[in-house]
């Protein structure tokens, strides 16, 4: 699971630093998620 993140993450940050127009919309779905209960669960 922690792998898992860690790949979503990791394609936010391409996505983001590639298009930064869409660095709002990629924080605000990271803000909405439970990232630390999904890491060490």
């Amino acid at each position: 699971m922690n792998l898992d993140v860690g790949r979503v993450l990791a394609a936010f940050d391409v996505i983001r630093t590639c298009h930064p127009q869409y660095n709002y919309w990629l924080k605000e779905i990271v803000a909405k998620w439970q990232v630390a209960r999904s890491l060490f669960s």
